[in-house]
């Protein structure tokens, strides 16, 4: 599933998920159970630190992957053999590709998503 990609000032990232137009409670989240889905608005369980894996010792020196750790939760996201999103307490890698939506994709809905989505992101900043 595509997800847009916001970056807080202290650095940390939120994704909202394009699967959800109609809450502003849609952002990826690691909960306290370890759990994901994308019912998290802007706090600790729904931001990630990303860390290159070419800056981890022993890591992929191309630097084409990236950890993902949840600032709640101090979990790791990745993808499992399903195809799935996991979490882990190990560092686990995962690969982030940026992809412009197709133009048949850049639909009214969407685009009014993205720029709702940045105001909700531009708020949360000025807390």
């Amino acid at each position: 599933s595509p997800f847009l990609v916001g970056k807080l000032q202290s650095g940390a990232y939120c994704f909202r998920s394009l699967g959800t137009t109609d809450s502003t409670a849609a952002n990826l989240r690691i909960n306290a159970m370890g759990e994901i889905n994308c019912r998290g608005r802007f706090g600790p369980w729904a931001q990630f630190l990303a860390t290159s894996t070419a800056a981890v010792p022993g890591g992929d020196a191309t630097g084409s992957e990236i950890l993902l750790q949840g600032v709640g939760s101090g979990l790791y996201l990745y993808v499992d053999k399903d195809g799935n999103l996991a979490a882990s307490t190990d560092p686990r890698s995962v690969r982030i590709q940026q992809v412009p939506l197709a133009a048949h994709l850049l639909t009214k809905p969407i685009g009014q998503l993205q720029r709702r989505w940045q105001d909700e992101v531009f708020v949360e900043e000025q807390r």
